[in-house]
């Protein structure tokens, strides 16, 4: 019975233990499985805070050169400032920035529980919307990656919670920091926050009424975040635009059709068919889907749930309004916290209706919720590690690899990666430790390489060599690369060769 008592009361801490482990599985692994080229993208920006200091109105890739260009800025570098901090307090390790993703999304959980907690006064269902959140193909894959996503969600799940207690109590406490959560979080990733202006307006509405909709507070607690967003969004348009990035500003027209799509997109079989197995084998599975279909059929007739009904909606419209954008699954993970919850409510009832059958005595019907529940919560935990194990592969060969054209070159060297196709992967400046200018073989001239000498560029990397032929044939006919082996050759492994200029 002690034992039963003190389980029930660490039930949170318990589930944290479970997932401990695959949280960690891998956590020393360097950034070359299958999401290498947003985590190589973020540790660049982390390295070069922790080379030149951390600077939060500029962050700078490796992979533009030395140009004025290598200055790129897109979200606000919360995340890499506080990884840079354990880098300059321990030591500098990728290992960082995983453990920052895994403790947020612990914290981005622990909100879950704290936010269904309130709003339907069930532990249980609490308790299971934590588990759901955690166990997300898509959280299981994401969450231990060197990724902004885990801070982004955790800070926008924080300031929702803060803001409802608000609302509720009229604590000012819970009120200010409900406004720097919400606005760290808007900051962080633009496209996200704003739609949950529609649970917090419709929580709002139904605690204070609606006369009282043109309050300062409310007010300020919408405007603050919002006008955050679009200052800094504001200061993202100038320094790209300056630095010669004018695709990654808010009012190019080819950026704005890479995120929300076109019309035709949302008519599309074969897009819809893609996203929609995203979100089966990211966010729900199967039986996660059952669970959800019970939810949401509950969800709909649970008293004062109108801000989780409002909260799916919103997520709804996220999901269509940034329709193009969810080729990259990644961008679904800010849809869980809700389907969580909508899940849980689904398994809640499910066990519930299974102690009840044949009117079985209380305290057996207990019984039969835990075990039903427990087993249950196992076998979607084996299926979820199975669906994101495919992540945890490294190439350690192409790793090894891709280390020796960083040691092969001088110190302090600058050069040009060359590819079959113009792909500004960080993760090819990230390992090598050296900055270079990226650029598509058709681009290779006697005469570039001469100006790229005079910019102060001494070397040359070719990779994926043998693939050149069959896309020069397409891109410009009778070009080749063969002049280059007038210059000194000092490395030539399967995939890479290296030249001296």
């Amino acid at each position: 019975m002690k034992f039963k008592r003190i389980l029930k009361e660490n039930l949170i801490l318990f589930i944290i233990l479970i997932f401990l482990p695959f949280r960690l599985y891998g956590i020393t692994s360097p950034l070359v499985d299958a999401t290498n080229f947003r985590q190589a993208q973020t540790a660049t920006i982390a390295l070069n805070f922790y080379k030149n200091g951390i600077n939060l109105l500029k962050t700078e890739l490796d992979i533009f050169g030395i140009g004025k260009e290598r200055f790129l800025t897109l979200e606000f570098p919360l995340y890499e400032a506080i990884i840079t901090t354990l880098y300059k307090i321990f030591f500098m390790s990728d290992m960082w920035g995983r453990v920052v993703s895994v403790i947020f999304g612990y914290i981005g959980g622990w909100y879950v529980y704290k936010i269904v907690h309130l709003i339907l006064k069930k532990r249980s269902i609490a308790i299971l919307s934590f588990f759901f959140f955690l166990v997300a193909p898509l959280n299981m894959l994401y969450h231990r990656d060197f990724m902004i996503e885990t801070t982004v969600i955790a800070f926008h799940l924080a300031g929702l919670y803060h803001f409802c207690v608000w609302v509720k109590r009229n604590d000012t406490k819970h009120y200010l920091v409900s406004v720097i959560f919400l606005a760290l979080g808007f900051m962080q990733k633009g496209v996200y926050g704003p739609f949950l202006i529609i649970p917090m307006t419709v929580y709002y509405i139904g605690v204070r009424s609606f006369r009282n909709i043109f309050s300062m507070k409310f007010i300020a607690a919408i405007v603050i975040p919002l006008g955050l967003l679009l200052l800094w969004q504001q200061h993202v348009n100038n320094i790209n635009t300056a630095n010669g990035h004018e695709y990654f500003t808010s009012y190019n027209k080819a950026h704005l059709e890479w995120n929300f799509g076109t019309l035709a997109d949302r008519f599309s079989t074969s897009l819809w068919q893609f996203r929609l197995n995203y979100l089966l084998s990211g966010v729900f599975l199967k039986p996660g889907l059952f669970l959800f279909v019970i939810g949401l059929s509950i969800l709909l007739r649970i008293d004062k749930s109108r801000f989780l009904s409002a909260w799916l909606l919103s997520q709804i419209i996220y999901f269509l309004t940034y329709f193009r954008i969810q080729s990259h699954n990644y961008y679904q993970m800010f849809i869980i916290p809700i389907t969580s919850i909508t899940m849980a409510i689904g398994l809640d009832h499910l066990s519930n209706g299974l102690s009840k059958i044949g009117r079985t005595k209380q305290r057996i019907g207990k019984y039969i919720y835990a075990i039903f529940t427990a087993i249950f919560c196992a076998f979607f935990l084996w299926r979820s590690w199975l669906h994101t194990r495919w992540d945890y592969v490294v190439d350690w060969n192409w790793y090894k690899r891709i280390v020796a054209v960083g040691n092969a070159v001088p110190g302090g060297s600058y050069g040009i990666f060359v590819t079959p196709g113009y792909d500004w992967n960080s993760v090819y400046t990230y390992y090598t430790k050296k900055k270079m200018m990226v650029v598509g073989a058709e681009n290779v001239t006697e005469e570039n390489i001469k100006n790229w000498k005079d910019l102060g560029y001494s070397f040359i990397v070719l990779h994926d060599y043998h693939k050149y032929p069959d896309y020069l044939a397409e891109m410009e006919k009778g070009h080749t690369l063969d002049f280059l082996d007038e210059s000194k050759n000092i490395l030539t492994l399967n995939d890479f060769k290296v030249y001296l200029l």
